[in-house]
């Protein structure tokens, strides 16, 4: 006899998806192309995931995947032992391009695609896959869009305060820094095309609200719109996808989890990807290089279709997101292929393998270099820095792997701690000439999946784009989000969303804990009232307690999620970051870093650098790569930090310290 959920499965996979929808009327396809952009760039498919809509709820409710023909995503490759057929390479200097294998006795850590882990176990409103939706008392939780409107609501994005000495790049390099660690895939088409054309259509929703608190959940969980909302008028709620469900690291589905479906070491996958089918499709397979095009772009992706031309490909499937990040896709790109041709030089005997694994391996090791001293130097204070060791240990070689710690990706940093970048987006972007003097300034909302822009501008967009980052400001961390982000994301002429209603609604999707459980886990005061001070919100400022208040009235503190709350909380002195998110980061990038047997820094003779080697790695520069690889010429020695005459000042790219690729000269067999 079929179950409630096969019936609600046979249903979604026949009915065609007719229904009468309450959103605005589609002009020109532009409506689904906004939600497609949303499918593709905040959590869409990633080519290691495969999942059919047929089995992706059904398993996590009944406990059962008899249905055969359409498995549970990736279940084999999740619960199954690695095939001992094809044991780990012990001798192998190179990552493998899914990470399986970096943790000799437990291949599967930090590999891709893998189950998140938890630092504490999930809340869903059923005990076992459903999105909590109600509060301690029992009270329904506000819509995650009213929570966005009150709390991050930022009304003129020219006031939104700025900070003065750090640049728009820190936002940047954090972006494609998630989009190398970070990936929850949302449940797609096996073509990835979204599941359902739009959550929000009048069945879909209905089916939807059946499904909470019952044994056939739905793959929808649309947010509500409130009624007087001064953006979405006329709308009754946005589109949201659930994030993909696989068993936990029981191999049981009761709780369920969600999977990464990216490597989750700082290794560069957003350059090679996470599977060997990908790296493998990115490969010029000449010379250890990289595919490019004309103009030195990246590759076209012929099979995407969210972008205003054809889409770039990269190592990671939210590369043509904004135009910003896909710069930093090119650039990395390009860095790849300069070693690479390099390293040829020096040892012309080298075949095209080993001069891909070496580029890639260099690569990995600077974005280590640059993520841990330079990057999290701004965002971490000092203290946090200390207690989980990252700051780097130079120079020489440095004792830090630990083959007992597990590097994957902790559900809440992915789900909310991680996404505190959001809070430092600029409304407007500018492209510079090499004198730095404005070209262009493009609003945020303009630049998604717009890769005309850059292809229409012979590749000069890119160099504009980095150079405008490096003087823009970064958008202060507290409370207030652009509104092209909460307001005008993928926006099209008839339809657009809300990232910060997305992230509230994400947390509750993955069961994530309240703001409160996650003070006391980082042994921090919880608040019991809503107000400042012992007792109450103690890292908040009285303005956003209140806010905090208002949005959650009726309820307790202790339903107060953690994105909203952690990303009002007061920056730590010396950090940008408050506590709660400090603790978080600081936790998982301990663990990335520890647990990470290529990790760059080690004293390994498989795996490792030379001594003369990893002095070099420890000259790159964020700076010097954009010097190397973009028609600039001066630069400020910290790209993260605002040019400043006596502290960091503008010089030019000659007197960077440059890597040395001559130690990498080899003897020839």
């Amino acid at each position: 006899m079929m179950t409630s959920a096969g019936r609600w499965a046979l249903w979604v996979l026949t009915s065609g998806f007719v229904f009468v929808t309450t959103q605005p009327p589609n002009v020109d396809g532009q409506a689904d192309l906004t939600v497609r952009q949303a499918a593709a760039f905040t959590g869409g498919r990633d080519t290691t995931v495969t999942v059919d809509i047929g089995m992706s709820f059904l398993a996590a409710s009944t406990q059962t995947s008899r249905f055969s023909d359409t498995p549970f995503p990736q279940m084999d490759d999740i619960c199954a032992p690695i095939n001992v057929t094809a044991p780990c390479d012990v001798w192998s200097p190179y990552r493998t391009p899914s990470g399986v294998c970096n943790n000799l006795a437990n291949p599967r850590w930090g590999k891709a695609p893998t189950q998140m882990r938890r630092f504490l176990p999930p809340v869903y409103q059923d005990g076992i896959s459903l999105p909590r939706t109600r509060g301690v008392n029992g009270t329904d939780l506000p819509s995650a869009r009213s929570i966005s409107l009150i709390v991050h609501g930022a009304a003129d994005p020219e006031v939104t305060p700025k900070y003065q000495g750090i640049t728009h790049m820190v936002m940047q390099w954090g972006h494609i820094t998630d989009h190398d660690i970070t990936h929850a895939p949302i449940l797609t088409r096996p073509n990835k095309k979204p599941l359902l054309i739009d959550c929000c259509l009048e069945g879909a929703t209905s089916a939807g609200a059946r499904g909470f608190g019952s044994s056939s959940p739905s793959p929808c969980f649309p947010i509500p719109v409130p009624p007087n909302d001064p953006i979405f008028i006329g709308r009754t709620c946005l589109n949201f996808t659930r994030s993909i469900q696989v068993p936990n690291l029981r191999c049981t589905n009761a709780p369920v989890e969600q999977i990464n479906a990216i490597t989750a070491f700082v290794d560069s996958s957003n350059v090679y990807g996470s599977s060997k089918e990908e790296s493998d499709n990115l490969r010029l397979r000449i010379d250890g290089l990289l595919k490019f095009e004309n103009f030195n772009l990246l590759p076209t992706n012929e099979n995407e279709d969210v972008c205003d031309a054809p889409c770039f490909d990269a190592g990671d499937t939210r590369r043509n997101e904004q135009m910003g990040l896909t710069s930093m896709h090119t650039l990395l790109m390009r860095e790849h292929n300069r070693i690479a041709r390099t390293l040829k030089k020096y040892n012309p005997f080298w075949s095209d393998e080993i001069l891909f694994q070496e580029s890639r391996k260099i690569v990995g090791a600077m974005a280590q270099k640059i993520t841990y001293s330079d990057w999290l130097n701004i965002v971490l204070d000092p203290v946090t820095r200390s207690i989980y060791g990252i700051d780097s240990t130079g120079p020489g070689f440095a004792k830090v792997y630990d083959p007992s710690i597990d590097p994957s990706i902790r559900n809440v940093f992915g789900a909310a701690a991680f996404r505190f970048g959001h809070t430092l987006v600029r409304t407007f972007f500018s492209r510079r000439r090499p004198n730095y003097s404005v070209n262009v300034i493009h609003r945020l909302s303009d630049l998604f999946g717009k890769t005309k822009i850059i292809r229409d501008s012979k590749g000069n967009a890119v160099h504009e784009f980095l150079r405008g980052q490096l003087v823009d400001t970064a958008g202060r961390f507290d409370r207030f989000i652009t509104p092209s982000l909460t307001n005008e994301l993928f926006k099209s002429a008839t339809n657009s969303f809300d990232l910060a209603a997305f992230n509230i609604q994400r947390g509750r999707d993955h069961g994530t804990q309240s703001y409160n459980a996650w003070r006391e886990f980082c042994g921090l005061p919880k608040a019991y009232f809503f107000r400042r001070g012992p007792g109450g919100f103690s890292d908040h400022t009285e303005d956003a307690v209140n806010e905090l208040a208002r949005a959650y009235a009726g309820l307790s503190p202790d339903d107060v999620e953690i994105f909203p709350a952690g990303i009002s909380e007061i920056p730590m002195p010396g950090g940008l970051v408050g506590p709660t998110f400090a603790c978080l980061i600081g936790k998982q990038f301990e663990l990335l870093k520890r647990g990470d047997r290529f990790w760059y820094e080690r004293n390994n003779p498989v795996t490792g650098f030379t001594t003369a080697q990893l002095a070099e790695i420890r000259k790159a520069s964020l700076s010097r790569i954009i010097c190397d690889n973009t028609d600039t010429f001066l630069i400020q020695r910290n790209a993260f930090r605002k040019a400043s005459i006596f502290w960091n000042p503008l010089q030019s790219c000659y007197n960077l310290p440059r890597v040395d690729l001559g130690r990498w000269r080899a003897v020839p067999a």
